[in-house]
C-alpha cells in the first residue's frame, strides 16, 4: 500500500474477513467511522457512524484512521447546516441559529435550494481536502490577525489532524 492510513484500513478489513484467531484488537464489531449523510431526510446533515447501511440515500465518505471528527466540526463551522438532530424537533431557532451557523430550518421559511447549496458545498469541501484546509487556513489567519490566538491555534491543531488523515 502507499501509505500507512491504506495500511490502517487494510489491515481492519483483513481481519473482518479472516478473523484471525489472536489477533483479537479489531475483531469486533469495531471499524474505523465514516462520515455519512442521509439524503432522505427533509435537511440532511452530515454525522458520524461506524455501521454501514446499504441504501441508496445514503452517502458515506471514506474510513478515516484519524480527523473524522475534526472534518466534521469544520464542515459544521464553515456551512449553515443542522448541527443537532433535536434541532429540528424542537420547532425552536436555536443558539446555531443566533450565531450565524444554522439556516434555521426549524422555524423558518428556508428554501430547499438554498440548503442544498449548503449540504453541496460540505460535499465539495469532504471531497476536496485541500480546499477544505485552505479555507480553514484563511480563517486561521483571520484570527491571528484579531489577535485571537488561542482559536487561530486550535484550527492550527485542527488543520494538521486533518492533513494527516489525506491519502496522499
Amino acid at each position: 500500500v502507499n501509505s500507512e492510513h491504506d495500511a490502517l484500513i487494510l489491515e481492519n478489513s483483513l481481519i473482518k474477513q479472516l478473523n484471525p484467531k489472536y489477533n483479537i484488537l479489531l475483531r469486533d464489531d469495531k471499524t474505523y467511522p465514516y462520515i455519512y449523510v442521509d439524503f432522505s431526510q427533509e435537511y440532511p446533515r452530515y454525522e458520524i457512524t461506524r455501521k454501514i447501511i446499504k441504501s441508496s440515500t445514503i452517502k458515506y465518505y471514506e474510513p478515516y484512521s484519524v480527523g473524522a471528527r475534526d472534518i466534521l466540526d469544520s464542515i459544521y463551522e464553515i456551512c449553515k447546516l443542522i448541527q443537532k438532530k433535536s434541532c429540528l424537533k424542537s420547532k425552536k431557532l436555536c443558539l446555531y441559529y443566533q450565531i450565524d451557523k444554522c439556516l434555521g430550518p426549524c422555524e423558518l421559511d428556508v428554501l430547499h435550494v438554498d440548503y442544498q447549496r449548503e449540504v453541496d458545498l460540505a460535499k465539495k469541501l469532504i471531497e476536496n481536502k485541500k480546499l477544505l484546509l485552505e479555507k480553514l487556513g484563511d480563517k486561521m489567519s483571520f484570527y491571528a490577525e484579531e489577535l485571537r490566538f488561542e482559536e487561530a491555534t486550535q484550527l492550527r491543531d485542527r488543520i494538521e489532524r486533518i492533513s494527516k488523515s489525506e491519502i496522499k
